[in-house]
Protein backbone atom coordinates (compact mmCIF):
# COMPACT_ATOMS: atom_id res chain seq x y z
CA UNK A 1 0.00 0.00 0.00
CA UNK A 2 2.98 2.25 0.95
CA UNK A 3 4.28 1.81 -2.38
CA UNK A 4 1.52 2.31 -4.33
CA UNK A 5 0.36 5.52 -3.15
CA UNK A 6 4.59 6.82 -2.71
CA UNK A 7 4.67 5.44 -6.61
CA UNK A 8 1.40 7.86 -7.66
CA UNK A 9 3.25 10.81 -5.57
CA UNK A 10 6.55 10.74 -6.99
CA UNK A 11 4.77 10.42 -10.39
CA UNK A 12 2.86 13.26 -9.99
CA UNK A 13 5.80 15.08 -9.26
CA UNK A 14 8.10 14.07 -11.86
CA UNK A 15 5.00 15.05 -14.94
CA UNK A 16 4.94 18.72 -13.14
CA UNK A 17 8.48 19.06 -13.31
CA UNK A 18 8.84 17.38 -16.91
CA UNK A 19 6.13 20.00 -18.30
CA UNK A 20 7.32 22.89 -16.47
CA UNK A 21 9.58 23.66 -19.31
CA UNK A 22 10.63 21.74 -22.58
CA UNK A 23 14.30 21.78 -22.17
CA UNK A 24 13.56 19.40 -19.12
CA UNK A 25 11.19 17.38 -21.94
CA UNK A 26 14.19 17.02 -23.76
CA UNK A 27 16.55 15.80 -21.09
CA UNK A 28 14.41 13.27 -20.12
CA UNK A 29 14.19 11.88 -23.21
CA UNK A 30 17.47 11.82 -23.29
CA UNK A 31 17.83 9.89 -21.11
CA UNK A 32 15.61 7.88 -21.52
CA UNK A 33 16.90 6.61 -24.99
CA UNK A 34 20.85 6.58 -23.82
CA UNK A 35 19.43 3.93 -20.91
CA UNK A 36 17.19 1.80 -22.52
CA UNK A 37 18.88 -0.54 -25.04
CA UNK A 38 16.20 -2.00 -27.09
CA UNK A 39 18.42 -5.07 -28.16
CA UNK A 40 19.83 -5.90 -25.12
CA UNK A 41 15.80 -6.03 -23.74
CA UNK A 42 15.11 -8.41 -26.73
CA UNK A 43 17.77 -10.73 -25.58
CA UNK A 44 16.91 -10.90 -21.91
CA UNK A 45 13.24 -11.38 -22.73
CA UNK A 46 13.84 -14.19 -24.99
CA UNK A 47 16.25 -15.92 -22.36
CA UNK A 48 13.69 -15.47 -19.56
CA UNK A 49 11.28 -17.00 -22.27
CA UNK A 50 13.49 -20.05 -22.71
CA UNK A 51 13.93 -20.61 -19.03
CA UNK A 52 10.62 -20.35 -18.15
CA UNK A 53 10.13 -23.05 -20.86
CA UNK A 54 12.49 -25.10 -20.13
CA UNK A 55 11.28 -25.02 -16.59
CA UNK A 56 7.35 -26.05 -17.34
CA UNK A 57 9.16 -28.98 -19.68
CA UNK A 58 11.10 -29.96 -16.44
CA UNK A 59 7.97 -30.26 -13.95
CA UNK A 60 5.74 -31.26 -16.67
CA UNK A 61 8.22 -34.24 -16.76
CA UNK A 62 8.03 -34.87 -13.07
CA UNK A 63 4.58 -34.66 -12.34
CA UNK A 64 3.73 -37.59 -15.55
CA UNK A 65 6.77 -39.62 -13.94
CA UNK A 66 4.80 -39.47 -10.53
CA UNK A 67 1.47 -39.58 -12.12
CA UNK A 68 2.94 -43.08 -14.12
CA UNK A 69 4.46 -44.55 -10.94
CA UNK A 70 1.59 -44.08 -9.31
CA UNK A 71 -0.70 -45.91 -11.70
CA UNK A 72 1.41 -48.45 -11.86
CA UNK A 73 0.22 -49.60 -8.29
CA UNK A 74 3.37 -48.01 -6.70
CA UNK A 75 1.73 -45.93 -4.59
CA UNK A 76 2.96 -45.10 -0.66
CA UNK A 77 0.07 -43.75 1.67
CA UNK A 78 1.93 -40.30 0.94
CA UNK A 79 0.72 -40.08 -2.32
CA UNK A 80 -2.64 -40.31 -1.32
CA UNK A 81 -1.68 -36.38 -0.02
CA UNK A 82 -0.92 -35.87 -3.53
CA UNK A 83 -3.81 -37.04 -5.20
CA UNK A 84 -6.72 -37.19 -2.51
CA UNK A 85 -9.36 -37.34 -5.07
CA UNK A 86 -7.55 -39.51 -7.75
CA UNK A 87 -4.48 -38.74 -10.25
CA UNK A 88 -5.69 -36.34 -13.23
CA UNK A 89 -5.58 -37.51 -16.78
CA UNK A 90 -6.92 -34.94 -18.65
CA UNK A 91 -10.29 -33.13 -19.95
CA UNK A 92 -11.29 -32.95 -16.08
CA UNK A 93 -11.28 -36.22 -15.21
CA UNK A 94 -9.30 -38.38 -12.53
CA UNK A 95 -8.57 -42.03 -11.81
CA UNK A 96 -8.37 -43.62 -7.96
CA UNK A 97 -4.98 -44.93 -7.40
CA UNK A 98 -4.64 -48.19 -7.23
CA UNK A 99 -5.23 -49.73 -3.93
CA UNK A 100 -7.38 -47.14 -3.01
CA UNK A 101 -10.92 -46.47 -1.84
CA UNK A 102 -13.01 -43.62 -0.48
CA UNK A 103 -14.55 -44.68 2.50
CA UNK A 104 -16.64 -43.07 5.44
CA UNK A 105 -14.63 -41.14 8.00
CA UNK A 106 -13.84 -42.83 11.44
CA UNK A 107 -12.57 -39.74 12.64
CA UNK A 108 -14.66 -36.79 13.22
CA UNK A 109 -13.15 -33.14 14.54
CA UNK A 110 -16.88 -31.80 15.80
CA UNK A 111 -15.87 -28.43 17.51
CA UNK A 112 -15.64 -26.40 19.01
CA UNK A 113 -16.03 -23.05 16.23
CA UNK A 114 -13.27 -20.92 16.71
CA UNK A 115 -11.30 -23.42 18.51
CA UNK A 116 -8.43 -24.28 16.04
CA UNK A 117 -10.57 -27.02 14.80
CA UNK A 118 -8.33 -26.22 10.97
CA UNK A 119 -5.40 -26.13 12.62
CA UNK A 120 -5.54 -29.59 14.39
CA UNK A 121 -6.66 -31.04 10.76
CA UNK A 122 -3.71 -29.83 9.19
CA UNK A 123 -1.55 -31.00 11.82
CA UNK A 124 -3.04 -34.56 12.14
CA UNK A 125 -2.97 -34.75 7.77
CA UNK A 126 0.82 -34.12 8.38
CA UNK A 127 0.61 -38.61 9.77
CA UNK A 128 1.20 -40.51 6.84
CA UNK A 129 -1.58 -42.79 7.95
CA UNK A 130 -3.58 -39.97 8.22
CA UNK A 131 -5.89 -38.07 5.36
CA UNK A 132 -8.09 -35.11 5.86
CA UNK A 133 -11.02 -34.19 4.16
CA UNK A 134 -10.25 -30.20 2.66
CA UNK A 135 -13.79 -28.74 3.15
CA UNK A 136 -16.06 -29.01 5.48
CA UNK A 137 -19.01 -31.25 4.60
CA UNK A 138 -21.73 -30.17 6.70
CA UNK A 139 -23.33 -33.82 6.49
CA UNK A 140 -24.40 -34.33 10.09
CA UNK A 141 -25.91 -30.78 11.08
CA UNK A 142 -28.04 -29.89 7.35
CA UNK A 143 -30.80 -31.56 7.33
CA UNK A 144 -30.90 -31.30 3.00
CA UNK A 145 -27.67 -33.14 2.85
CA UNK A 146 -28.45 -36.00 5.38
CA UNK A 147 -31.17 -36.82 3.35
CA UNK A 148 -28.62 -37.42 0.42
CA UNK A 149 -27.62 -40.99 2.46
CA UNK A 150 -24.38 -42.02 3.73
CA UNK A 151 -23.54 -43.33 -0.18
CA UNK A 152 -23.50 -39.34 -1.31
CA UNK A 153 -21.10 -38.45 1.89
CA UNK A 154 -18.63 -41.16 1.04
CA UNK A 155 -18.20 -40.26 -2.46
CA UNK A 156 -17.01 -36.24 -0.81
CA UNK A 157 -14.60 -38.25 1.08
CA UNK A 158 -10.40 -38.25 -0.50
CA UNK A 159 -9.08 -42.23 -1.67
CA UNK A 160 -7.10 -44.02 0.68
CA UNK A 161 -5.36 -47.00 1.23
CA UNK A 162 -7.05 -49.53 4.23
CA UNK A 163 -5.23 -48.59 7.29
CA UNK A 164 -5.34 -44.98 6.65
CA UNK A 165 -7.94 -42.87 8.69
CA UNK A 166 -10.39 -40.42 7.12
CA UNK A 167 -10.50 -37.26 8.83
CA UNK A 168 -13.44 -34.65 8.12
CA UNK A 169 -14.11 -31.65 10.41
CA UNK A 170 -17.31 -29.80 10.31
CA UNK A 171 -18.04 -27.70 13.99
CA UNK A 172 -21.20 -27.03 13.51
CA UNK A 173 -21.80 -30.70 14.42
CA UNK A 174 -21.23 -29.67 18.43
CA UNK A 175 -24.09 -27.29 18.38
CA UNK A 176 -26.81 -28.98 16.53
CA UNK A 177 -28.79 -31.50 17.98
CA UNK A 178 -29.42 -34.13 15.46
CA UNK A 179 -25.85 -34.47 15.06
CA UNK A 180 -25.17 -37.07 17.92
CA UNK A 181 -27.43 -39.29 17.08
CA UNK A 182 -26.81 -38.78 13.00
CA UNK A 183 -23.20 -40.04 13.64
CA UNK A 184 -23.90 -42.77 15.95
CA UNK A 185 -26.17 -44.50 13.34
CA UNK A 186 -23.16 -44.33 10.95
CA UNK A 187 -20.56 -45.47 13.39
CA UNK A 188 -20.80 -45.89 16.92
CA UNK A 189 -17.40 -46.63 17.32
CA UNK A 190 -16.54 -43.36 15.23
CA UNK A 191 -13.64 -41.21 17.37
CA UNK A 192 -14.59 -38.00 18.07
CA UNK A 193 -12.30 -35.01 18.91
CA UNK A 194 -13.06 -31.42 20.39
CA UNK A 195 -11.19 -28.62 21.43
CA UNK A 196 -12.58 -26.48 23.71
CA UNK A 197 -11.04 -22.61 24.82
CA UNK A 198 -12.13 -19.77 26.76
CA UNK A 199 -15.80 -19.43 26.17
CA UNK A 200 -15.29 -15.79 26.13
CA UNK A 201 -12.48 -15.16 23.64
CA UNK A 202 -14.39 -17.82 21.77
CA UNK A 203 -17.09 -15.81 21.68
CA UNK A 204 -15.59 -13.02 20.75
CA UNK A 205 -13.66 -14.69 18.06
CA UNK A 206 -16.76 -16.07 17.09
CA UNK A 207 -18.54 -12.79 16.93
CA UNK A 208 -15.73 -11.22 14.61
CA UNK A 209 -16.13 -13.51 12.25
CA UNK A 210 -19.38 -13.36 11.90
CA UNK A 211 -19.39 -9.25 11.35
CA UNK A 212 -16.57 -9.75 8.57
CA UNK A 213 -18.68 -11.94 6.68
CA UNK A 214 -21.64 -9.46 7.19
CA UNK A 215 -19.30 -6.85 6.05
CA UNK A 216 -18.62 -9.08 2.61
CA UNK A 217 -22.50 -9.43 1.93
CA UNK A 218 -23.00 -5.30 2.49
CA UNK A 219 -25.18 -5.90 5.68
CA UNK A 220 -25.19 -3.04 8.88
CA UNK A 221 -22.43 -3.41 11.36
CA UNK A 222 -23.37 -4.12 14.64
CA UNK A 223 -21.45 -3.91 18.32
CA UNK A 224 -20.79 -7.09 20.30
CA UNK A 225 -23.67 -5.47 22.86
CA UNK A 226 -26.25 -5.41 20.47
CA UNK A 227 -25.86 -9.41 19.93
CA UNK A 228 -25.10 -10.86 23.22
CA UNK A 229 -27.13 -7.96 25.71
CA UNK A 230 -29.95 -7.42 26.06
CA UNK A 231 -31.38 -4.26 27.13
CA UNK A 232 -31.38 -3.99 30.43
CA UNK A 233 -27.71 -5.06 30.44
CA UNK A 234 -28.46 -9.02 30.89
CA UNK A 235 -26.88 -11.45 28.72
CA UNK A 236 -29.25 -12.76 26.02
CA UNK A 237 -29.33 -16.88 25.72
CA UNK A 238 -31.19 -16.36 22.25
CA UNK A 239 -27.82 -15.30 21.00
CA UNK A 240 -27.02 -18.47 19.33
CA UNK A 241 -23.08 -18.54 19.89
CA UNK A 242 -24.37 -18.25 23.76
CA UNK A 243 -27.30 -20.63 23.90
CA UNK A 244 -26.42 -24.36 23.20
CA UNK A 245 -25.78 -26.36 26.13
CA UNK A 246 -24.14 -29.18 23.64
CA UNK A 247 -22.25 -31.24 25.71
CA UNK A 248 -25.05 -32.41 27.62
CA UNK A 249 -26.62 -33.76 24.02
CA UNK A 250 -24.03 -35.95 23.37
CA UNK A 251 -23.44 -37.57 27.02
CA UNK A 252 -25.93 -40.60 25.37
CA UNK A 253 -24.19 -41.58 22.77
CA UNK A 254 -20.38 -41.30 24.47
CA UNK A 255 -17.78 -42.75 25.80
CA UNK A 256 -14.88 -40.31 26.89
CA UNK A 257 -11.50 -40.96 26.60
CA UNK A 258 -8.73 -39.20 28.14
CA UNK A 259 -9.06 -35.46 28.05
CA UNK A 260 -5.75 -33.87 26.88
CA UNK A 261 -4.68 -30.42 28.47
Amino acid sequence: MKMAIAFKDVDLNFNLTINQTKLHRVSYKRLFYRTFDKKRFVYSFSFLAIFLFMFQILIDGNSCSNVSTCLSGNCSFEDTHKYPYGIPIGNGSRLPIPGTNQRLPEVLIIGVRKGGTRALLEMLNLHPDIQKVPMEVHFFDRTDRHALGLEWYRHQMPFTFEGQLTVEKSPSYFITPEAPKRVYKMNSSAKLLLIVRDPVVRLLSDFAQIEATRSEWKKKPRSFEDVALLSNGSVNFQYKAIQHPSLGKLAPYLCLAPIYT
